[in-house]
C-alpha cells in the first residue's frame, strides 16, 4: 500500500512561537521609531517656541532701545521677563491685571488670569504645570536671586537695569539670552531649587556651592521651580551659566536680598527632557541645540554680556 500524505492544517508550535517573536521585534522596532518621530516633533516645535520668545524680546527692544530688565523697574511687584514683553507676546491684558497687585511667590498658585501657562512658554516634552524657558543671567552665580535689590550678574539680562544691546560687547551670536529649563513639583530630583539661608561673609562661589550640595541640603525649603511663569528670580523664570547645561546638580540659592544683604548666590542650570541636549536661543535671534558635554569655559562664556572673549 502506498504512502498516505497527511494534510496538517495548523502552525506547529515552535512555528507559533517563532512567529509571535518576529512580530514582537518588529512592533519594538516599530514603537522606537515612532517615539523617536514625536520627540523630533517636540524639539522642532520647542525650537520654534523659542524662537517666537527671542523674536518677542528683539522686538521688545526695537521700541525700547533697550532689552527688557530681569525683573519690573516697579519693585511694588515681582513681575519677571515675560511680563515685560507681555505685549510681544499678545498677553498685555494678563500682565495689565497683574501690574496692579503685588504678585506672591514660592507657591505653585497662580492668579487666576495666570493659568494654565501659556503655550508659548510649554517645551513639549516638559511639565505642561510650568514654564520652560528663562532668561539668561549670566555666567557667575553671585546674582540678585529675585525682584529685590538692583543688579546682578553678568548675562544680557539684569535686575532692575535695562541693557542695550551694544553692551554685549561679545557679539550678539555668542551670548545666550533664553535657555530651557524643566519645570518642578518641588520635591528633591525633580528639578528643585533649594534655598538655604544666609552664608555673610561668603567664601568663594565654588566653595559656597560645593557647601550647599554637601551635608546642609535640602535644609530650608524646596521651590516649585517655574511654576509662576510671570514672575521674575532665579526661583521662576532666570538661569544661570555656571553649572553645565542638563547638570545633574539640582538648583540651590543662598542668601537673603535685601538691602542689607543686597546681592545673593544661586545656581540654575538649563535642562531640558531633549536626550543629550538643552535649546538656546543668542541674543541675535539664532536658536540651538547645545549639547550637554560641552566644554564648562565654553557654556559660561555663552552667559556673559561682556567678558572679553
Amino acid at each position: 500500500m502506498k504512502g498516505v500524505i497527511v494534510k496538517r492544517d495548523a502552525f506547529t508550535l515552535v512555528e507559533l512561537l517563532v512567529t509571535i517573536g518576529i512580530v514582537a521585534v518588529l512592533l519594538g522596532l516599530a514603537l522606537v521609531g515612532v517615539q523617536q518621530a514625536r520627540e523630533a516633533a517636540r524639539r522642532v516645535s520647542c525650537m520654534n517656541n523659542q524662537r517666537q520668545l527671542g523674536l518677542a524680546v528683539l522686538n521688545y527692544e526695537s521700541s525700547h532701545r533697550s532689552l527688557p530688565p530681569a525683573a519690573s523697574l516697579v519693585t511694588m511687584n515681582n513681575l519677571g521677563p515675560w511680563a515685560a514683553i507681555g505685549d510681544q507676546l499678545e498677553l498685555g491684558g494678563i500682565i495689565r491685571s497683574l501690574d496692579r497687585v503685588n504678585v506672591i511667590v514660592g507657591g505653585p498658585s497662580f492668579p487666576p488670569e495666570c493659568s494654565p501657562v501659556p503655550l508659548v512658554l510649554r517645551c513639549p516634552s516638559a511639565n505642561p504645570a510650568g514654564c520652560s524657558y528663562r532668561i539668561n543671567v549670566g555666567s557667575n552665580p553671585t546674582v540678585t536671586y529675585s525682584h529685590s535689590g538692583v543688579g546682578g550678574g553678568d548675562g544680557p539680562f539684569v535686575n532692575q537695569t535695562a541693557i542695550r544691546l551694544s553692551e554685549i560687547s561679545d557679539g550678539l551670536s555668542m551670548t545666550a539670552m533664553i535657555g530651557e529649563r524643566i519645570s518642578g513639583t518641588g520635591f528633591p530630583g525633580d528639578s528643585a531649587i533649594y534655598y538655604l539661608g544666609a552664608f555673610d561673609p561668603t567664601p568663594s562661589d565654588e566653595d559656597v556651592l560645593a557647601m550647599l550640595r554637601g551635608s546642609f541640603f535640602p535644609s530650608n525649603g524646596c521651590w516649585h521651580a517655574g511654576h509662576q511663569w510671570y514672575a521674575a528670580g532665579l526661583i521662576h523664570s532666570w538661569y544661570t551659566h555656571f553649572d553645565a547645561p542638563n547638570s545633574a546638580m539640582d538648583g540651590v540659592l543662598e542668601g537673603v536680598a535685601s538691602a542689607n544683604f543686597p546681592s545673593a548666590l544661586g545656581s540654575v542650570s538649563a535642562r531640558a527632557n531633549h536626550l543629550g541636549v538643552v535649546g538656546i536661543t543668542f541674543c541675535d535671534g539664532r536658536t540651538e541645540y547645545v549639547s550637554e558635554s560641552i566644554d564648562l569655559q565654553v557654556w559660561r562664556s555663552y552667559g556673559n554680556r561682556a567678558g572679553g572673549r
